[in-house]
């Protein structure tokens, strides 16, 4: 990932931290700001690639909640709770994977394959 897109998605980290609710043109026009290729991407596209991606990363980070007495992921049932460390791992490798904009980047995470690997082994165990 790019300084810039870093930089774009911290923005868009604070400022839907500010108003969960903000409108995606609001968001794109800050976003053209501060790197003007944003301004190539149609407003489905940048939607898509950030604001999208942080709403997403909060989702997972949401807390459990109770079903008749019994904790658990929203939207899981407790015998599928044992493939999420896999599931995450498999996720994270997909998003790196689509975030690597151009050649250089995708060498980089197919170069880091092992660590995934490593990571689907250990969630596998657990």
């Amino acid at each position: 990932m790019t300084k810039k897109d870093e930089k774009i998605l911290a923005l868009m980290e604070t400022e839907l931290g500010k108003n969960p609710k903000a409108a995606t043109q609001d968001l794109f026009d800050k976003a053209k700001a501060i790197d003007s290729a944003v301004g190539k991407l149609s407003l489905r596209q940048f939607h898509a690639r950030y604001p999208l991606q942080i709403k997403r990363r909060r989702k997972r980070g949401r807390p459990r909640r109770k079903v008749a007495g019994v904790t658990r992921r929203r939207g899981r049932s407790a015998a599928k709770s044992g493939r999420d460390g896999l599931r995450a791992v498999f996720l994270r490798f997909a998003e790196d994977l689509t975030a690597a904009e151009d050649r250089r980047n995708l060498v980089k995470v197919l170069a880091n394959v092992d660590q995934y690997v490593d990571d689907a082994v250990k969630a596998a165990r657990a």
